[in-house]
């Protein structure tokens, strides 16, 4: 599954190209373009197991070689571990995973598991406050800690029981995934992209950017959003602690106020 009969520079194996191995195993290509540095990385996968390109081109008598950074059709990382090691920083989700006690279960090899993974870089885009200055996910997250049980939620929505890869989700064709807040998840697919929302609540949608990551215990997808955005629980939770900052905004300045009053 590492050999392909034919020769591909790199410039040739483009974003979602695939190609017959010599063993009969289909190999994809992915490309992806950090907006930062503009820097390019190919992967190829094969199986669900996705590898780094590392060195290219190397010209040989009869052919080309190109080193990649892992064994193709043979996952070696658990899940947490993908999610440290991914070319899209998820530090901050491996937090979230702890302190939601689910870190030691994903480490397991004795179950299966499907995790839709946030990248540090959303995470921190939601980490801002509105017009009116009230809270939003970022406290609800990592700052405040009256928010844990809603947290937790939130967290464990981006957790599924069992592998699951989008091979065969279609437009017609939209699996239910049942996540560890006992909520429901649908996988679907729309204009040759795969998004994951949460059954019946508006709004809740997510981009899976990277797709069907294979580990040693389970498959880990990288989406773009958290899959609650939408949740009106978490609109009123963050009202509901703007309402409290301007109220004692509002006590502090009168305090002041009778305070200088009383001086004069």
């Amino acid at each position: 599954m590492h050999w392909l009969s034919t020769t591909r520079t790199l410039n040739d194996l483009g974003n979602g190209n695939s190609y017959t191995t010599a063993s009969g195993s289909t190999l994809t290509t992915q490309v992806e373009i950090n907006e930062t540095t503009n820097e390019r990385r190919t992967y190829v996968m094969v199986d669900h197991v996705r590898a780094l390109v590392v060195r290219s081109d190397i010209g040989t008598k009869n052919g080309i070689l190109h080193y990649i950074d892992t064994i193709l059709g043979l996952p070696y990382r658990t899940i947490p571990q993908e999610i440290s090691h991914n070319s899209l920083t998820m530090n901050r989700m491996n937090i979230l995973l702890s302190e939601a006690g689910l870190t030691s279960s994903l480490e397991e090899q004795t179950n299966q598991w499907t995790v839709f993974a946030v990248t540090d870089k959303d995470l921190v885009a939601m980490n801002k406050t509105d017009a009116n200055n009230q809270s939003t996910f970022g406290r609800i997250l990592f700052t405040d800690n009256r928010y844990n049980d809603l947290k937790t939620k939130i967290v464990k929505r981006h957790v599924v029981s069992g592998r699951f890869y989008t091979d065969g989700v279609t437009e017609t064709n939209t699996p239910n995934l049942v996540t560890q807040s006992g909520e429901s998840l649908v996988m679907f697919r729309r204009n040759n992209e795969f998004y994951v929302s949460l059954v019946g609540m508006q709004n809740t949608e997510a981009k899976i950017v990277q797709r069907d990551i294979a580990v040693t215990n389970g498959v880990v997808m990288v989406v773009n959003d958290l899959i609650s955005s939408g949740d009106p629980e978490l609109s009123a939770s963050t009202s509901g602690s703007g309402t409290l900052t301007t109220s004692l905004a509002l006590i502090f300045t009168m305090f002041i106020f009778l305070f200088n009053e009383k001086r004069l």
